[in-house]
């Protein structure tokens, strides 16, 4: 006999199809409420669920844990309501625990689902395991049942069963929302116990919260434990190297990127940021490689995951990893690359009937001029993903009116972006309107005050046109902007003392 052990809250929108995906699979369904007031409960009791309610106390393992004092079948499976089974893998449960004795427990993968930010999760859980009441969860928040199955001698198996999980696929707002809900929980349980697991977690919610440096310290603690699961550990190494990046540390950067693949070389997104590094560094043929990588490894992990119960794989949307292909190649000018990124990412389009994207790309590159009434067609594709990409094909564009145009719309839809601020700053400095151009660079470091690049951009403008004292003073103010980045105030004072120099 198998049961369903569910605790929820205020799940009317996804419930009905978590039980739905499961009414022939389970004998039992358990549901418990910690306060819901929609309609969660009616539809428990359309699935003839048996509903029980416990108060709330800030700990998923405690809710956890009186479910499965109330489950009775011989088996439990746990699922939250926004996960569902797919219908190809129902009758394989029913298939291994025919088959299994009771000192096994299983590991399903779960496929988080995220296309708000355009990348998916897979990650090995044990979801499917005997009901012993000395199995107990543990943790306030992203609990865990392993540690306790382990505890009592009970064999991990892995059987590729998928759970389709639904709750990353939301807004950021809403995702920033679960993240200080779990946050404030997982201080609370920090404190009680230093655990490296759960101070990588609190990295994690700091990081969805876009408090960066919090991150960093958790993530930096839980890596002194040698302990801690390799893919969680190239997960924290990749989160620095990111970090460091941002700030044009790029030696840091390379090396814990390095210290990522070498924890894991299975991670898409490892090697993907890997990528992006050596691209800033105008590393290209490297850059060109670490790309494949990526796409060889976002194509291995969509087909399988491996034996390690704590597997945990980040996919990326295969056309953002064309995209940045195309990024380095034209920077490099890798002819050859840009052939195969051009060419792969175009039938990815095809085959998903992206017309409009295939037809932008194939007029900026081929050089066609491309009607007004028919940008608003093109610019819903652009996205903060492929906005860089974008912007270096329309460098060699032409038709130099449509192309003002498309990156005026495009500071609208992407507004303190200084990629596009200065390019169009650019733009209108070559056709001789500098009055606008002065303008545009001073409005870019106003706003995204941390970018060196329009820093060097507007010296290189003033110096241009003969403003040596306006240059200076620039290069002087980006001095203070940047005094804890060594390579930026370097070039700096390189360039302070050549204008020094002709004055």
């Amino acid at each position: 006999m198998l049961t369903l052990s569910m605790i929820v809250k205020n799940e009317e929108k996804y419930l009905e199809d978590c039980l739905r995906s499961v009414e022939s699979v389970v004998d039992e369904i358990v549901i418990v409420d910690t306060g819901s007031s929609d309609r969660t409960l009616d539809i428990a009791q359309k699935y003839k669920a048996k509903i029980f309610h416990f108060d709330w106390v800030n700990d998923f393992s405690a809710a956890r844990n009186f479910a499965l004092e109330k489950s009775t079948g011989d088996w439990i499976l746990y699922l939250d309501a926004d996960e569902r089974l797919r219908e190809k893998d129902k009758k394989k449960i029913k298939t291994l625990l025919l088959g299994s004795n009771k000192r096994s427990a299983f590991s399903l993968v779960v496929n988080s689902i995220n296309e708000v930010n355009n990348r998916a999760e897979k990650m090995n859980y044990v979801r499917l395991f005997p009901n012993n009441p000395k199995i107990k969860f543990e943790g306030a928040a992203h609990e865990q049942i392993v540690p306790s199955l382990l505890k009592n001698n009970y064999k991990i198996v892995i059987t590729g069963i998928e759970i389709i999980h639904l709750g990353y696929n939301i807004s950021k707002e809403e995702l920033q929302r679960k993240a200080e809900r779990n946050l404030s929980i997982l201080l609370e349980d920090y404190k009680n116990k230093k655990s490296s697991y759960v101070a990588f977690q609190i990295a994690q919610s700091y990081a969805m919260l876009d408090k960066e440096r919090e991150a960093i310290n958790y993530f930096s603690f839980s890596l002194k434990d040698a302990k801690l699961a390799k893919e969680f550990k190239s997960l924290a190494y990749r989160y620095i190297a990111a970090y460091e990046a941002k700030k044009f540390e790029w030696e840091k950067a390379l090396e814990n990127i390095k210290m990522s693949l070498n924890e894991d070389k299975r991670q898409p997104l490892s090697y993907f940021i890997a990528a992006k590094i050596l691209l800033s560094i105008k590393n290209f043929p490297e850059a060109d490689r670490y790309c494949r990588m990526a796409l060889e490894a976002n194509k291995q992990s969509t087909v399988e995951i491996s034996s390690s119960i704590t597997d945990y794989v980040i996919l990326i949307d295969e056309k953002i990893i064309l995209y940045l292909g195309l990024g380095v190649s034209i920077n490099g000018k890798l002819k050859e690359s840009f052939n195969f990124y051009y060419t792969e990412l175009i039938n990815l389009l095809k085959k998903n009937k992206d017309y409009f994207e295939i037809d932008f790309l194939y007029q900026i590159i081929n050089n066609q001029e491309i009607k007004f009434d028919e940008l608003k067609y093109y610019l819903n594709f652009i996205s903060k993903d492929n906005l860089e990409v974008i912007t270096e094909l329309l460098k060699d564009y032409q038709f130099s009116s449509v192309k003002i145009k498309i990156i005026e719309e495009l500071v609208k839809k992407f507004p303190n972006n200084s990629t596009l601020l200065n390019f169009l700053a650019d733009e209108n400095n070559r056709l001789g309107k500098q009055e606008i151009a002065e303008r545009l660079f001073n409005q870019s470091i106003k706003e995204v005050p941390e970018d060196p690049r329009t820093y060097f951009a507007l010296i290189t403008f003033y110096i241009r046109t003969g403003k040596l004292y306006l240059a200076l003073e620039i290069a002087e103010k980006a001095k203070y902007v940047f005094a804890n980045v060594p390579e930026v105030l370097n070039r700096m004072e390189i360039i302070k003392n050549k204008i020094q120099g002709y004055l």
